[in-house]
């Protein structure tokens, strides 16, 4: 592991990650992110957090290249869930076992702030026990600029609604969103952040990127978090490392392995990193290996 810790006084965390790469050091690198992950956890055990998404729409403008799940409004498939559809499928949900409910969708500038706000005070009244994390940054950055208001309006409307926790989606290292998209994303958790908002992060890789990119992105996610705690704000709960798979671009389970590890020594002060919402308990096992803790179904 001396490779990680070389000269550290003068270099930056992505910098000395950026040089056990190139050194190959994988063995020093995966294992201080699980010596890492039983520090700051105190133990070894992996965590379980069974959660149900409801997708509330598939209407969604900004058309990212790799995502096969929006509809442009004029695709017969296109659909927008009404607040009773959301509800009972969250009762469902609930009653098959979920403890936590994401509700996300696309940035549909058809749906009013009201559909919103009533989505949400409604699913809360229903469930009032059950964790809420709803919206991505980029759908509630949609929010604002399609109703003429500001990303902290609203967020205060929908925590007056009864949300405590928005998602963490949407930050992605895609040519398209690298750097445009960061930027709203960002700005949208620091936002929510200082509000005291539940966030987590989700980390979307696998575009062709380098490791430089990678590093410098793990390097600003970890940047907000210690901020957010410096000020006695929440910072992020976990952070999801999410290899994009489409037809060309399939990672396999030794990169997802080596991401996840780069990842754990990266935050050594978030408390979990997560494994890919992936249904393979093969990967799972892989990531847990990796420095993982927290399996999201």
């Amino acid at each position: 592991m001396a490779a990680i810790y070389t000269n550290a006084a003068q270099t930056s965390p992505a910098q000395r990650m950026q040089r056990a790469i190139e050194k190959q050091d994988w063995q020093g690198i995966f294992s201080r992110a699980t010596q890492l992950r039983s520090l700051i956890n105190g133990s070894d055990a992996v965590h379980h957090i069974n959660s149900r998404t409801i997708a509330y729409t598939n209407v969604c403008t900004i058309g990212c290249s790799f995502c096969s799940f929006y509809r442009s409004p004029t695709q017969r498939s296109a659909y927008v869930m009404n607040v009773e559809e959301a509800v009972n499928f969250a009762i469902q949900a609930v009653q098959q076992g979920a403890v936590r409910i994401v509700i996300q969708g696309g940035v549909n500038p058809e749906c009013s702030l009201a559909y919103y706000t009533e989505m949400i005070e409604a699913i809360t009244q229903a469930l009032p026990d059950i964790q809420i994390d709803a919206f991505s940054p980029r759908e509630i950055y949609g929010m604002a600029r399609h109703h003429g208001s500001t990303i902290e309006s609203i967020l205060q409307k929908l925590y007056a609604a009864g949300l405590r926790g928005v998602t963490g989606s949407g930050n992605e290292l895609s040519p398209d969103q690298i750097s445009t998209g960061w930027r709203d994303w960002s700005h949208v958790m620091q936002v929510a952040q200082q509000m005291h908002y539940r966030t987590s992060a989700t980390l979307v890789w696998g575009f062709g990127e380098s490791w430089q990119q990678r590093l410098q992105r793990m390097d600003e996610l970890q940047e907000m978090h210690t901020h957010a705690l410096a000020k006695g704000e929440p910072g992020f709960a976990f952070l999801m490392l999410w290899p994009v798979q489409q037809h060309n671009r399939m990672a396999t389970y030794n990169e997802i392995a080596q991401v996840i590890a780069v990842a754990r020594n990266m935050f050594p002060t978030l408390p979990h990193i997560a494994a890919p919402y992936l249904p393979d308990s093969a990967l799972a096992q892989v990531a847990i290996a990796a420095g993982a803790d927290l399996l999201v179904h």
